[in-house]
């Protein structure tokens, strides 16, 4: 009986880590997807204002200048490698929790995203 119940319990939880898996690759991949879009849209206007520049006679090889965002100054080298660092990590830990399938391993990337978020949100 003991062992029927260990089946079932790791039936369950086989289960469950699947899910949770599936769940935060969607999560990643949306996330990436986010990105992809924003980058789009800013080679969209960076597009739009060379063909702006070049109807209205200026000179359009002249790289577009973005103006200045003053809450990035706040954002050092050192804070911008940990974000790099913390979004490599999760996604590592992303792909460790979708081929392995266990608590841990899920553990371990709800981990990662929460340390990526906290940096994140900071700005």
């Amino acid at each position: 009986i003991n062992t029927f119940y260990i089946c079932i319990s790791t039936q369950w939880e086989a289960k469950t880590t699947g899910k949770r898996a599936t769940e935060l690759q969607e999560q990643l991949d949306s996330l990436q997807g986010e990105i992809s879009s924003f980058t789009q849209v800013f080679e969209t206007l960076a597009e739009t204002e060379s063909k702006k520049l070049d109807r209205d006679g200026y000179d359009a090889t002249t790289p577009y200048e973005f103006d200045h965002i003053p809450y990035l100054d706040d954002v050092d080298e050192t804070e911008l490698r940990r974000m790099e660092n913390a979004s490599l990590a999760y996604v590592a830990a992303v792909s460790n929790a979708k081929e392995r399938q266990d608590v841990e391993s899920l553990a371990m990337a709800a981990k990662a995203r929460g340390y990526l978020h906290s940096l994140a949100f900071k700005y």
